[in-house]
């Protein structure tokens, strides 16, 4: 997507598009994303000798559908019940607090997160604090990670996905700390210089001891093993393991059968861990609570076997669309799976229809501001709504080694797919 720096009008991808926004960094300029007009302002993040454009909090709706800077209708997302209350956005500084369900200094307490537990003889509001997977949620979402065009098939790797998330992680702040200070996203591993991601954890870990903090490692699950003293989790480009106590073993075998299911049947598939670590006498790092996102083999987020056949039958036909996400939901929740953004100015909703929420599809059916389309799973998929509009930008390929330099109910309504 073009972009325009004092004027002039540039590719994000172009030779000289870093220096010139190192330019206007430096200057304090905003650059204009040139989807639509009036042109939305954007931001520049600085990630280590590297800078970055990305939208302004404020600004997410003012983008074009087919801008990949659009972000979806909250009325469509799980960020609904976040947005406001643990998602909070600073107009002043063009930061975002966000208020997490677990607490980042040993001995504080904090309130709940969501649990999608049934329903009780007691009414509360929403949960005003995000757990990790709501965490993981928006920061995928932030980084951009949801969004899909037939130029990103087989242009992904985990060196893509740890760059766009460590930018996310810049203007995020919690009360008292800075999540780029206390969040550890390894990067590609680089045969070049094997140290490195050792050298970077080493750095934040030191600086979380001295300021007696815990820590926020996410990464690619690689395994649950045996250790020699214990349990011991495993990240994908971290250099040491994660020490695990016995019992959350073993309820994390309970909690994320599904997940670490999906991994076994499909090694494909990726398993996003999210950590709050402490650290032990040593300085080496020990779970406190975890969570999980599970990821296609283009990186984009599921939650059920009919979600990540959806994706499969999208990328199949070289679609663009944005992954929906459910944050911290409950399980009763309905929202769309996947928006479509190649049929038109309006785009398509898509739903998934079980069966068991016949009530809650129909309320969120006629409350979609754009056209729908529902699967039924229990029956096949119809046709998916046809494209119209062709995405043409690209998304740039980013170096191995220096990624940095790239970078409804079962009625006549469902079975007839989609409707205005």
């Amino acid at each position: 997507m073009k972009i325009s720096i004092a004027g002039r009008e540039i590719e994000e991808d172009d030779e000289g598009a870093e220096a010139l926004l190192k330019t206007a960094h430096d200057q304090k300029i905003r650059p204009l994303c040139l989807c639509r007009r009036p042109h939305p302002q954007l931001q520049i993040a600085h990630i280590a000798d590297h800078y970055f454009v990305k939208r302004l909090p404020r600004d997410a709706g003012a983008h074009a559908l087919q801008c990949e800077r659009f972000e979806i209708p909250l009325s469509l997302s799980g960020k609904v019940a976040s947005a406001g209350k643990s998602i909070i956005d600073d107009q002043k500084s063009d930061g975002v607090e966000i208020k997490l369900a677990v607490a980042l200094q040993p001995g504080k307490r904090v309130a709940p997160a969501a649990t999608g537990a049934p329903a009780s003889n007691t009414v509360k509001a929403a949960p005003a604090r995000l757990s990790l997977f709501g965490l993981l949620n928006y920061l995928w979402e932030e980084a951009g990670l949801c969004e899909m065009r037939p130029h990103y098939k087989g242009r992904r790797f985990w060196g893509v996905v740890s760059n766009r998330l460590n930018a996310a992680l810049c203007g995020k702040t919690s009360k008292t700390f800075s999540y780029d200070h206390i969040a550890y996203i390894p990067a590609q591993f680089d045969p070049a210089h094997p140290a490195a991601n050792g050298r970077a954890r080493l750095a934040k870990t030191l600086r979380a001891i001295g300021d007696r903090h815990r820590m926020i490692f996410i990464g690619e699950f690689k395994e649950l093993t045996q250790g020699k003293f214990g349990p011991v989790l495993k990240l994908k480009h971290v250099d040491c393991a994660i020490t695990v106590a016995d019992d959350l073993k073993r309820r994390m075998h309970s909690r994320f059968k599904a997940e670490f299911a999906a991994c076994g049947a499909n090694s494909r598939i990726h398993l996003i861990a999210c950590c709050l670590v402490d650290f032990n006498k040593a300085g080496y790092p020990s779970l406190a609570e975890i969570g999980f996102l599970t990821v296609s083999p283009e990186w984009l987020p599921f939650s059920s076997e009919a979600e990540a056949m959806l994706i499969q039958s999208l990328m199949e036909g070289s679609r663009s669309f944005s992954k929906t996400l459910r944050y911290d939901l409950p399980d009763e929740a309905t929202i769309a799976a996947v928006i479509l953004k190649d049929v038109g100015a309006e785009g398509v909703a898509l739903f998934l229809d079980d069966g068991s929420r016949a009530d809650a599809l129909r309320q969120a059916l006629e409350d979609c501001p754009m056209p729908t389309w529902v699967w039924n799973i229990l029956e096949p998929m119809p046709p998916l709504p046809k494209a119209r509009v062709q995405t043409k930008q690209p998304e740039p390929v980013r170096s191995q080694t220096n990624p940095l330099r790239s970078f409804s109910p079962r009625s006549a309504q469902a079975s007839s797919a989609w409707r205005r």
